[in-house]
């Protein structure tokens, strides 16, 4: 019969308490001082900045880059044994903390210092979450947003007229609306050079 060994979890109590409850509701929350408006991580009870006591917890977008990183191959506590290789992280939020949890989703042959990553929760029972990071794909849309699925970029091919032909531009790319606004332009100086070249050609067949 095999024993089960669970993994250990954070403590909880005093400000770590507050923190990982807040995750429990899937909020990635940090001290912020009153005064200076500093972000802090670990949570402490005095501003290492201004030295202020006054602070709120204030929620995080929960995006930032890998710092650095290790890469477990041998677990250290039996409780990790089915999960090696392993990757702890120190990512580098944007709002300017750094914190150490478990990097998912990506190999070590994916590693790079940089890295997007996002946040996301792991209900490990029903008292403990850990918020865990994963690689966040950013991809630019036609309409010059960040989407994390999928990938759609419109191509027009712009033409403009010159001494009766058309000339076509192929390393023309662009999104958005400001591509539609240059197609549509293109479109319409296009028909005006036909036109143009229309009356050019029936002026030249008539008599002196």
């Amino acid at each position: 019969m095999m024993t089960t060994i669970d993994r250990p979890l954070p403590r909880r109590d005093g400000l770590h308490a507050k923190f990982y409850n807040y995750c429990r509701r899937h909020e990635l929350r940090f001290q912020r001082c009153s005064q200076c408006r500093t972000w802090r991580h670990l949570p402490r009870e005095v501003c290492h900045v201004c030295t202020s006591s006054e602070y709120m917890w204030e929620r995080s977008a929960g995006f930032g880059r890998l710092y650095s990183w290790t890469v477990t191959h041998s677990a250290l506590h039996p409780g990790f044994a089915d999960d090696v290789p392993y990757i702890s992280a120190i990512v580098h939020l944007d709002e300017g903390v750094r914190m150490v949890a478990d990097l998912t989703g990506v190999g070590p042959a994916g590693l790079a210092a940089g890295l997007r990553v996002v946040v996301w929760f792991d209900d490990v029972d029903q008292q403990t979450t850990m918020p865990r990071f994963r690689q966040l794909i950013e991809v630019s849309t036609h309409r010059g947003k960040v989407a994390r699925a999928g990938h759609r970029r419109r191509r027009y091919r712009l033409c403009s007229i010159g001494r009766g032909r058309r000339r076509h531009h192929s390393d023309a790319r662009r999104s958005g609306p400001t591509a539609e606004r240059g197609a549509l332009a293109a479109i319409d100086g296009q028909r005006w050079g036909s036109r143009l070249t229309s009356v050019l050609r029936s002026a030249r067949r008539r008599p002196s």
